[in-house]
């Protein structure tokens, strides 16, 4: 939604998200490619937008994304511990809430994957309390000084 605030409707339609999980068990795949949620986990979004992008759902006390965000998303099931990059152009990769649960050395070859990731110039947004290891610091650069973001940098 917010990339489709940003940008005008042209640019927005050239917006492709590849959302991934390694547990198919939590079935966060079907909930990302269905785009139904229930409105309790949608009630801090504004109104406003809601109403812009989504529609109510067939499923009670649920509303549907548009196709509109829909079709800009699509999901797909990735180990990152294979260390292998689902595609090695992106423009943005942003890592949450799983790199805590990876041993230090682990992290490490993470990040050299993120970095393969990323087209040049790409940027890696990472959570905050997630530091970038000093192993791989000369593969970015940080770009906001309070935050954990970073440009792909070449080497």
């Amino acid at each position: 939604m917010i990339l489709a605030e940003r940008m005008n409707r042209f640019g927005f339609k050239n917006v492709q998200i590849d959302a991934t999980d390694h547990d198919s068990a939590n079935r966060f795949g079907d909930v990302v490619s269905a785009g139904v949620y229930p409105h309790e986990e949608l009630k801090r979004t504004p109104w406003e937008l809601l109403g812009k992008y989504f529609e109510p759902a067939e499923k009670s006390g649920h509303s549907r994304a548009k196709d509109a965000l829909r079709c800009r998303v699509r999901f797909q099931y990735h180990d990152l511990l294979s260390l292998q990059p689902p595609r090695t152009d992106y423009c943005l990769v942003v890592c949450k809430n799983v790199l805590l649960h990876f041993k230090p050395g682990e992290r490490v070859e993470v990040f050299k994957m993120f970095h393969r990731a990323l087209a040049p110039g790409g940027y890696l947004a990472n959570e905050n309390t997630q530091k970038l290891p000093h192993e791989v610091a000369h593969l970015f650069t940080q770009v906001v000084p309070d935050a954990q973001v970073y440009k792909r940098t070449e080497n």
